[in-house]
């Protein structure tokens, strides 16, 4: 069949910018799976399980549950460049006394059950104390806490305490947020928000029972392996309004029960103590169940979680956050169950504490199948746009 040299010379074009488009594709996917960041271990324990981190300068902060087997609630470790911290390098933080609560001492001045740390805007140390020494277990009176310490002189500089007419017997004061002159909490125990003035200490209990706050049935806790985390009495964990995070142009809180899915609410209601936020409530986004979140406050950031049924840690823009794709920073058998990372701002790494909280003996009828050493990575943040992973 006779073609004209011209048309050849045009299809040849064609079939050559086609095989450049399909290289370039080619390198683009081979980048973007160069994007899946590495783990850099930083610290073990053979005796501690830490559920929670925070980092100034060289030093790290843990704390962990007493019900994961811990003696001392918070603790203190200093990096020495790229050795492995062991824990029998930390130190009882603040100070011992306030790690040497037992039965029959004044649990006022002293940790009774830490489930969360978190540094504030202004660098302050937050220790949330649940005030519940067991697992499910009630809490006691003038023991839930809000802890502030000031880390450069390592002292406590105030004390919130949290009466027991705002939580319920079966209350767990989880994790906080903070918002200019407000804290907020959430109550994983009995569904809820507490939203305290910091100036004042004054608050109030709010979303009490509501649905946004509370554990589904039908959304079990399903871990990596495929097994559902059960509770002490042999059914599924329920863990109601759990992680939160202040939307970064500071207008939302956005929270939900561990298992999803989550909610949002106007900071401008939760702060305004005449306002029902139960008015303004709304969907925000569909997540998985997480062990915990983080949130990069810039103004192109990203929301950052751990998603506990594929072992990885993913990432996913927040001005878009209700619509936006997530991708994975980390996936990696060692992260079962990161629960609350710490986003270092200066160096731009990730914390991730990995607690194995499913593998605790209060969820395996008294026997612990934590595999030790209990680890603590970081990770370096993406300076990319990000590939499309394919969970929410």
């Amino acid at each position: 069949m006779h073609m004209a040299k011209g048309t050849f010379c045009c299809g040849a074009e064609r079939l050559m910018l086609l095989l450049l488009a399909l290289v370039a594709c080619f390198i683009m996917g081979a980048m973007c799976a160069e994007q899946m960041q590495s783990l850099t271990l930083v610290a073990q324990s053979n005796e501690k399980v830490w559920n929670a981190v925070a980092v100034v300068g060289d030093r790290i902060f843990v704390a962990g549950p007493r019900w994961l087997g811990n003696g001392s609630a918070v603790e203190v470790m200093t990096m020495n460049g790229s050795a492995v911290i062991n824990a029998s390098e930390a130190l009882p933080y603040p100070d011992a006394r306030w790690n040497a609560w037992s039965r029959g001492v004044n649990p006022a001045r002293s940790f009774v059950d830490v489930n969360a740390i978190h540094l504030d805007p202004l660098g302050l140390l937050w220790i949330v104390d649940t005030g519940a020494p067991d697992f499910g277990g009630q809490v006691l009176p003038n023991a839930p806490k809000l802890v502030c310490v000031d880390v450069e002189s390592d002292t406590v500089v105030r004390v919130i305490p949290v009466p027991l007419s705002y939580l319920h017997s079966n209350s767990y004061i989880d994790d906080v947020r903070f918002h200019g002159e407000y804290i907020y909490a959430t109550d994983a125990g009995f569904p809820g928000l507490l939203v305290i003035e910091r100036s004042t200490g004054k608050m109030r209990r709010v979303l009490d029972g509501s649905p946004w706050a509370t554990a589904r049935a039908n959304r079990p806790i399903r871990m990596a392996d495929g097994h559902i985390v059960r509770g002490p009495d042999g059914k599924p964990l329920m863990v109601n309004s759990d992680p939160l995070e202040v939307s970064s142009d500071g207008q939302w809180l956005l929270f939900g029960p561990l298992a999803g899915p989550w909610a949002r609410v106007p900071t401008s209601c939760l702060d305004n103590f005449s306002c029902n936020p139960g008015n303004f409530i709304e969907k925000w986004r569909d997540l998985p169940p997480v062990g915990g979140t983080a949130l990069d406050a810039s103004p192109n950031g990203y929301f950052y979680y751990s998603d506990l049924a594929r072992n990885a840690f993913c990432y996913f823009p927040e001005l878009n956050g209700s619509t936006s794709k997530a991708s994975d920073l980390v996936r990696d058998s060692r992260l079962h169950w990161v629960d609350a990372p710490f986003l270092e701002p200066v160096s731009r790494q990730m914390y991730l504490a990995v607690p194995q909280i499913d593998r605790a003996a209060v969820f395996n009828g008294n026997r612990s199948l934590v595999q030790w050493p209990v680890q603590l990575f970081r990770v370096p943040l993406p300076n990319w746009r990000p590939c499309r992973s394919g969970n929410k």
